[in-house]
């Protein structure tokens, strides 16, 4: 209140961000009381990468001499796809060599997944550094979702890397109900 800058609980005092002509956030650092870099979440600085449309195509991580970093989930950059209608269909996470690597939750290495005409996901697919399909930490390597004529999502199926039944929390199929107000109800 005093006009001096302070620590925030994360340890920054202050974030400097630069935009491209189009508005995108392209850079964000991390600093200190002093304008020294400051590590969050494993890294100093953030830089974006965006396609056409303006959807976040890359993220790359960085430590206070500006080199890449493995960030607290274990990776340095993140790779983006999308499908026509703006929904994410893949993830990829590389080390700092550029090479495929484990991220920290989930213990994969890319993400996809895929939508009706409705614009519903209807699969996610986990794989590992070698693009081979891989159980997660939760247990399961895909995830199948069914929805009802309301869009609300009614099932969904856990399977391992080899199409048997897997489980999440207990159950390989999970169904939901709603009540009246169109509220989960079991």
């Amino acid at each position: 209140s005093d006009g001096k800058l302070c620590i925030s609980k994360l340890g920054y005092a202050t974030i400097s961000y630069k935009y491209d002509i189009h508005g995108n956030l392209v850079e964000e650092r991390y600093m200190g009381l002093n304008g020294e870099p400051v590590y969050i979440n494993g890294h100093t600085m953030v830089q974006l990468n965006y396609t056409k449309n303006g959807l976040i195509s890359e993220r790359r991580f960085y430590d206070e001499n500006e080199s890449l970093c493995l960030n607290d989930q274990w990776y340095a950059i993140e790779r983006r796809e999308y499908d026509i209608n703006g929904n994410i269909i893949s993830v990829k996470y590389f080390n700092t060599e550029n090479s495929p690597c484990l991220i920290r939750e989930g213990l994969y290495s890319c993400l996809n997944l895929s939508y009706d005409k409705n614009g519903n996901k209807v699969e996610e697919s986990f794989l590992d550094e070698n693009y081979q399909l891989s159980a997660t930490t939760e247990g399961y390597a895909r995830a199948v979702y069914e929805y009802d004529n309301k869009r609300r999502i009614i099932k969904c199926k856990y399977y391992d890397n080899l199409g048997n039944a897997a489980y999440f929390n207990g159950a390989h199929i999970l169904h939901y109900q709603y009540d009246i107000n169109g509220c989960i109800s079991t």
